[in-house]
């Protein structure tokens, strides 16, 4: 956390992370449903899988499976942070949420946009942001998107950005932010899971993912049983 004179340069590769529930109460003591995110209301509990807190920049969230929480990989406030060869599949909040709340009032001279590139996002709720970009003081070039499968319950909600870009107020379809620069490249398709409703998130041979280079997670060096083989 905190401003930083450089890149922090540090890479959070070949995780599986699931499971991730809310934190963080309302103020008269009581908790959220169970699972529950709603990116229109004020306060809304903090349920990142992968989070970056208060100006991390620089870093890299590579290659790791985000199954079966509430929202997927979170930035907070960074910058020149890449999102690549991610899998978020089964949550039941949005698979991606950039804002530049904590950061709002720094920008460093090295800063870039945070990238969003080569991921399979999956949502299963109609309705649910696929990506909710919030980032009033940075603009839209706070983040850009590329070269992403967008899978499961796509529609016209599956981007909520502000500042108000999408031409429909503050959401939008994927098509909506290619037409306003935010992305370019990405595509709608199918997931390609052997048998998601069955909890297997490995892809089949044909998964469009595999034509972004997302292939098949490293399970074995996953845990305590994998990094005491050596894979940690």
């Amino acid at each position: 956390m905190g401003a930083q004179a450089d890149p922090l340069r540090t890479v959070i590769r070949h995780n599986l992370v699931t499971g991730t529930g809310e934190l963080m109460n309302h103020p008269d003591g009581t908790f959220w449903p169970d699972r529950y995110e709603n990116v229109d209301e004020w306060p809304t509990p903090i349920s990142w899988a992968i989070y970056l807190d208060g100006k991390a920049s620089g870093v890299t969230i590579d290659s790791n499976l985000v199954l079966g929480n509430v929202a997927g990989i979170g930035v907070n406030g960074g910058w020149s942070n890449v999102i690549r060869g991610n899998v978020v599949a089964g949550g039941t909040g949005s698979a991606i949420r950039i804002d530049d709340g904590t950061g709002r009032d720094w920008t460093p001279a090295w800063g870039e946009a945070n990238l969003v590139s080569g991921n399979l996002l999956s949502v299963d709720t109609p309705g649910t942001p696929l990506t909710y970009l919030y980032a009033p003081g940075h603009g839209a070039a706070y983040a850009r998107f590329a070269g992403n499968i967008y899978a499961g319950a796509i529609d016209e909600r599956s981007f909520k950005v502000w500042p108000e870009i999408l031409g429909h107020g503050s959401y939008g379809a994927p098509a909506d932010a290619e037409r306003a620069g935010l992305d370019a490249g990405s595509r709608v398709a199918e997931a390609g899971f052997v048998d998601a409703a069955q909890g297997d998130y490995r892809l089949r041979a044909d998964a469009p993912a595999r034509t972004i280079g997302i292939g098949d997670f490293p399970l074995d060096r996953v845990g305590p049983a994998g990094c005491a083989a050596g894979g940690c």
